[in-house]
């Protein structure tokens, strides 16, 4: 037995799936990048990879604590 809560695992899990919508090399990212007008994309690009991916992981860890102090 792991110990691990399998809510917790399942959060987790989701919050990472969804966080890839923000990074330029998935699909949703892409996506956005595509359809953003050519002389914004450089400056979209270091948005997405500065500003989205720390978001996006600073909130993951977040909530993984705030869920983990809660089922623990």
């Amino acid at each position: 037995m792991t110990h691990l809560n399998p809510t917790l695992l399942f959060v987790c899990a989701t919050i990472g799936g969804l966080s890839m919508a923000v990074s330029p090399y998935s699909e949703g990212g892409a996506m956005v990048m595509g359809f953003s007008p050519e002389d914004q994309q450089d400056a979209m690009y270091r948005k997405e990879l500065l500003v989205g991916l720390p978001v996006m992981g600073g909130s993951a860890l977040v909530a993984s604590l705030l869920l983990t102090l809660v089922f623990h």
